[in-house]
């Protein structure tokens, strides 16, 4: 016991000692020296140059799916369209479809950019381009995928959006008996053979309303919520209810565009600018660094500082 009390009471000495010794300045008995002094480097000595340059594009893939428009007073308007596929519920599906009661397509609604006052006009269309056949690794936000016109539109105010906490999408019967329904049971095998028979849909959005801004409109389609929900009669006239997810194992895609304002590339001494969706980013010089490269310095501590402008 007296053994193991000494050898506690030591051991807590040292984890003391190293604690203490944390603080310590490195190399202190160095520029404790008089030869040796610790300076701010001069405003002079520090040259640093800036400009905006416009992102050529960036990967389309993500969890969230971008849909909407915004205005921006100095960039300029962007854009935002999503392409997804739907999957099948099960496989060997096999259907004897007489009518589609309704049809709505489901999708959570995970936040938004803009003007929450925005009213947004959705519409709806289906791909013409097998996206199963994309290299989703090298697809990037400035490729277009072929899409039909739109077969259905809806306009919501995005503070429904906000208190229902989902988008949901009438999506007409006759487009569903003719697209989806009139398929043969080949297509229904497995998702292979359904997503090269249905190819998916086309999301977008412009803002309508009296908002001058309007709002990007974030959609969680990798959500096992987010779906087309069927409900449809089969020649017994029994009404079923089927769900096509979208989810994890579908290829959903964003698209991105942006047009920009005169004087947006215009660097300014004071003023670097930066965008998110393929829009503009900064490039920052430090090559005077390399000039002090033999000045003798050691140096201790080095902080870049950026100030949000209004």
């Amino acid at each position: 016991m007296k053994f193991s009390s000494i050898f506690f009471i030591g051991l807590s000495i040292i984890f003391f000692k190293a604690c203490q010794n944390e603080e310590s300045l490195i190399g202190q008995d160095f520029v404790l020296n008089d030869s040796h002094k610790i300076f701010v480097l001069p405003d002079s000595l520090v040259q640093i140059s800036t400009q905006s340059i416009r992102e050529d594009s960036v990967n389309g893939k993500g969890q969230l799916s971008l849909v909407g428009s915004y205005n921006d007073v100095y960039f300029g308007s962007s854009q935002s369209t999503c392409v997804f596929q739907l999957l099948l519920p099960n496989f060997d599906l096999s259907f004897d479809v007489s009518s589609v009661e309704n049809a709505e397509l489901l999708i959570p609604f995970s936040g938004f950019y803009g003007d929450s006052l925005a009213e947004i006009n959705f519409r709806i269309s289906a791909l013409e381009e097998s996206l199963s056949s994309i290299d989703t690794t090298s697809y990037y936000s400035n490729q277009q995928v072929l899409s039909g016109a739109p077969f259905y539109e809806q306009s919501l105010l995005l503070s429904s959006l906000i208190d229902n906490d989902t988008l949901k999408l009438i999506i007409p019967s006759d487009f569903l008996l003719s697209n989806v329904f009139s398929l043969s049971n080949d297509a229904f095998v497995n998702n292979a053979t359904f997503t090269e028979s249905f190819y998916g849909l086309k999301l977008e959005a412009n803002t309508l309303g009296p908002s001058p801004n309007g709002a990007i409109v974030y959609l969680n389609t990798s959500s096992n919520d987010a779906k087309l929900k069927v409900n449809y009669s089969n020649d017994d006239v029994t009404e079923q209810t089927i769900n096509f997810p979208i989810g994890t194992e579908s290829v959903r895609l964003n698209q991105f565009s942006h047009t920009y304002n005169d004087g947006v590339f215009s660097n300014l001494d004071t003023l670097i600018s930066i965008q998110s969706m393929g829009g503009v980013f900064a490039e920052i010089d430090l090559a005077f660094l390399s000039q002090l490269q033999d000045s003798g310095y050691a140096v201790n501590n080095a902080i870049i500082e950026f100030y949000v402008a209004d």
